[in-house]
């Protein structure tokens, strides 16, 4: 008998066990930070590794490797799972798309609008920062109410926190990107306009297709925009037709497509090495009463508080017995 997966059921699975992992590596490394191996934390995260030389240099730190490289697995995940709800899930047309979207847009622009009035007269630039959602968090919180919260508002949920999370990578990819070199965004559009020619020929080959999205991810990083985008783009380039080489089945429709195919081998990966060892490699900060003392006199400091806290506390949803989904003047997790 083939293996089945249930593609929607399984994606939340993973991800409330990631919500779980994510805050234990969080605390891992927060206290790690905060203790005799703080120096050894650190000197391991600073350590640069260099590959190539010239123009095809590769020079990161482990903590970029993390954050770029790794992080580029989750995007990517990310991307498949957009591109499946919109071509034959919960979001399959412009109607049920559109409520989502306009959603995690206010829940972007609101916590950015809170941080400008309280500290735009300091550091305006930091207005990016209390933008995004946590999708391991968002999912995992969500996965914990069980079977009172209705499939439909899990999707929902589930597309509001990626298209929110697609979005702040979006701005850090240009807003935040500095000395961005044209020559190289070129050679990235190039490599998805080969890629997209690839699917149009019907060529299969894993080989060629990795090829050239490791030539999207290195020119997007030569090109100074951050290249975790380069998973997004992937992903949402994926076709969702038919994967004819393999022993899975959908326990929906007995169909597996290629996004579920990829989601299958990919999702675990991310979930549970990706996502955690992001969250333990980038929560190493050190408490003293001295920086409790200057965040507790900063305004940037107020605020991302409050441009995170008043948005998560206004923009929630709420479920009632009498309707499946909803909405006050509020949603996001």
């Amino acid at each position: 008998m083939n293996p089945r997966i249930s593609p929607l059921r399984d994606f939340l699975g993973r991800e409330s066990t990631s919500g779980l992992l994510v805050l234990v590596a969080a605390a891992l490394g927060l206290i790690t930070a905060n203790s005799p191996l703080s120096d050894k934390y650190f000197s391991v995260l600073d350590f640069h590794i260099e590959v190539g030389s010239g123009w095809f240099l590769i020079d990161l730190s482990i903590l970029k490797v993390i954050n770029y490289l790794l992080m580029s697995v989750f995007f990517f995940v990310v991307g498949l799972e957009i591109k499946r709800e919109i071509t034959s899930g919960h979001l399959a047309s412009l109607k049920k798309a559109m409520l989502p979207f306009v959603a995690a847009i206010g829940g972007m622009a609101f916590p950015a609008l809170i941080y400008l009035a309280i500290a735009g007269g300091v550091a305006p630039a930091g207005w990016g920062v209390p933008v995004a959602t946590d999708i391991a968090l968002a999912v995992g919180l969500l996965t914990m109410l069980g079977t009172s919260v209705a499939a439909s508002l899990r999707s929902f949920l589930l597309a509001l926190a990626v298209i929110d999370d697609i979005g702040a990578i979006l701005v850090i990819a240009f807003v935040y990107s500095t000395g961005i070199n044209f020559s190289w965004l070129v050679a990235a559009l190039l490599s998805i306009l080969f890629i997209a020619l690839l699917k149009k020929t019907g060529i299969s080959s894993t080989i060629l297709y990795s090829l050239f999205a490791f030539t999207l991810w290195f020119s997007l990083y030569k090109s100074g925009v951050h290249p975790t985008l380069a998973g997004v783009i992937l992903g949402l380039m994926t076709p969702n037709i038919p994967h004819k080489r393999t022993n899975l089945e959908d326990t929906g429709d007995g169909s597996v497509s290629i996004i579920e195919w990829l989601e299958h081998k990919f999702h675990p990966i991310s979930t549970f090495i990706v996502v955690p060892v992001f969250a333990f490699a980038n929560t190493g900060v050190v408490i003293t009463s001295e920086s409790i003392r200057d965040a507790s006199q900063s305004l940037i400091a107020w605020g991302i508080f409050f441009g995170l806290g008043i948005n998560r506390h206004y923009w929630q949803p709420e479920v009632r017995r009498e309707s499946v989904l909803q909405w006050r003047f509020s949603l996001q997790i």
